[in-house]
């Protein structure tokens, strides 16, 4: 599933979650948050959501947070060839997790790109800086308020 809205429909008709509202509630978004990013999907707006939306809206559904925000590995979770390894950032989101914000942690702890596995500890740790320095990442082009 390549765009977002491939994702938030596949949740909504796979039997994640019961209905919509009740997904929306299980993640602490207000009912317009969805419904108004589903409709400007569906017209083929470009659309931005927050990373924080994001996360809780797969998390709320249960589904891998990396492949709800970018498609990459499956529903259930990548496998460690799929999405890539990381002891290191493992490491150091282990010892220093709790010094960042959630938001910072869930989006390196999400990370997945060619050539991390050559990352050092410092580099983990100045993704983490860089993430908390973005209150967040956004998906798409325009702001969907949630």
């Amino acid at each position: 599933m390549r765009t977002l809205l491939e994702r938030i429909e596949w949740v909504l008709t796979s039997k994640r979650v019961k209905n919509q509202a009740e997904w929306v509630q299980s993640a602490g978004l207000s009912r317009s948050a969805l419904a108004v990013t589903l409709s400007r999907l569906r017209k083929g707006d470009d659309v931005q959501i927050k990373s924080e939306t994001a996360i809780a809206l797969a998390r709320a559904a249960k589904v891998d947070v990396g492949w709800f925000l970018s498609g990459d590995g499956s529903p259930d979770g990548a496998t460690s060839s799929e999405r890539g390894s990381y002891p290191v950032r493992d490491r150091v989101i282990d010892r220093l997790g709790a010094q960042y914000p959630k938001h910072a942690v869930d989006a390196v702890a999400a990370m997945h790109f060619a050539g991390a596995d050559k990352f050092t500890e410092l580099d983990w740790v100045d993704e983490l800086h860089k993430a908390a320095q973005k209150r967040s990442k956004r998906v798409g082009v325009r702001d969907v308020d949630d």
